[in-house]
């Protein structure tokens, strides 16, 4: 059975490094179904960098707000990956980096199915990605 690969950014770095997986994924039709989520964290760098690849986002969050702060994005995130999640099952999420959207969505995602990060230069972020997905607190 083909497998629904969610792969989740939203911004331009992110989707830079992660447009090569997409096609990657896309190039097996018959064992992956890529799922490309975007959260609109950076939305004109975004959306210029969608362009040069030529990848669309199959779900487009658009949770960017003017003069957002970190704290009232990664609550967006959270609550839309939460219901992204229960309305359109995943095999797996991919994120990328340390960005507030890959924090985020790892967590919303990581009690519920497997979750992949890739490069992750802020060891902080990485560390709290990282217990997440291994369940691990550091109360």
């Amino acid at each position: 059975m083909k497998k629904r690969i969610g792969v989740v950014f939203g911004t331009r770095p992110d989707a830079i490094k992660m447009a090569p997986v997409v096609f990657e994924l896309r190039k097996y039709p018959g064992e992956f179904e890529p799922v490309v989520i975007s959260t609109g964290q950076h939305r004109q760098m975004l959306d210029q960098v969608l362009q040069i690849f030529d990848v669309g986002a199959d779900i487009e969050l658009d949770l960017m707000r003017h003069n957002q702060t970190l704290n009232g994005l990664t609550c967006r995130i959270l609550a839309a990956m939460d219901a992204l999640l229960a309305e359109n099952p995943l095999d797996c999420l991919l994120v990328q980096g340390d960005t507030t959207t890959a924090v985020a969505a790892a967590v919303a995602a990581a009690s519920t199915i497997p979750t992949v990060i890739s490069e992750s230069p802020d060891e902080a972020s990485t560390q709290a990605i990282g217990a997440v997905l291994l369940g691990e607190s550091s109360a």
